[in-house]
């Protein structure tokens, strides 16, 4: 029985199943949460409203949107006060690169948040699910704890799990580093990201990007985001245009 049950009481009148749920809570996070509902909704995915039964579940979008804000403010103050040197462009690189898609997924996945996910989506650390559900999970303490705990969380808890090192040597803002090249050789780059006509709950690509060059469509792709949908197809782009070059010499 974990230490803290003792200072829980109220758990010894609720049913099975919530004691149980407060335990996985408390592996998962290492602290004793107030309100175990917020968690249960961060810990699932709209995915299961697809079942018949399940459709008026709560799910965690809108504790995403609440947790990535939080996130947002939290990285903000820590750059400004680790970096008093770095211009402004720095700091907006360096926090784009720990709360893109692909860092927040490895971040879900390295805290084992599929294993308490409630979802009905298969290769679930395949997906942005693990990095939403990260977004959702802050969200989720941020209501029970407070914006103070939740800092101190983020802080001590989540961003060990980050290099800066590695960061600072890493550019992933793919949009950015096209701009840049098609600006060099005076080529027309233009973007067309269009939303999903069926958007599916067990589907996290909900935006369609297609990229031209000189009116010249040379990738797509598809995500979550517009946002990310660009950067994803601005990655294709520049591998090909990459290749490309490389075969000319």
């Amino acid at each position: 029985m974990y230490p803290s049950l003792r200072y829980h009481t109220k758990l010894l009148f609720c049913k099975q199943a919530e004691k149980e749920f407060f335990m996985q809570l408390y592996k998962l996070l290492g602290f004793i949460p107030k309100q175990t509902k917020y968690y249960r909704k961060a810990l699932t995915h709209r995915s299961i409203t697809a079942h018949p039964k399940m459709r008026k579940t709560p799910h965690n979008e809108r504790l995403e949107f609440l947790g990535d804000s939080v996130l947002d403010t939290v990285l903000a103050e820590y750059l400004f006060l680790k970096y008093p040197d770095k211009p402004e462009g720095y700091l907006s690189k360096m926090k784009s690169k720990i709360v893109n898609r692909k860092s927040l997924n490895r971040l879900g996945v390295e805290l084992k948040l599929h294993k308490y996910l409630r979802a009905n989506v298969v290769r679930l650390t395949q997906n942005d699910i693990m990095g939403n559900t990260v977004e959702a999970l802050i969200g989720a303490i941020y209501l029970d704890k407070g914006f103070k705990f939740t800092k101190t969380y983020i802080l001590n808890v989540l961003m060990p799990h980050f290099s800066f090192e590695e960061l600072e040597h890493t550019d992933t803002n793919y949009k950015s580093r096209l701009l840049e090249y098609t600006q060099k050789y005076k080529l027309q780059l233009s973007f067309v990201t269009e939303a999903a006509t069926v958007v599916r709950p067990d589907c996290e690509e909900n935006f369609h990007a297609t990229i031209f060059v000189d009116n010249v469509e040379i990738a797509q792709a598809h995500s979550f985001s517009k946002k990310d949908a660009e950067q994803r197809a601005a990655k294709i782009a520049i591998e090909i245009i990459g290749d490309a070059m490389n075969t000319k010499k």
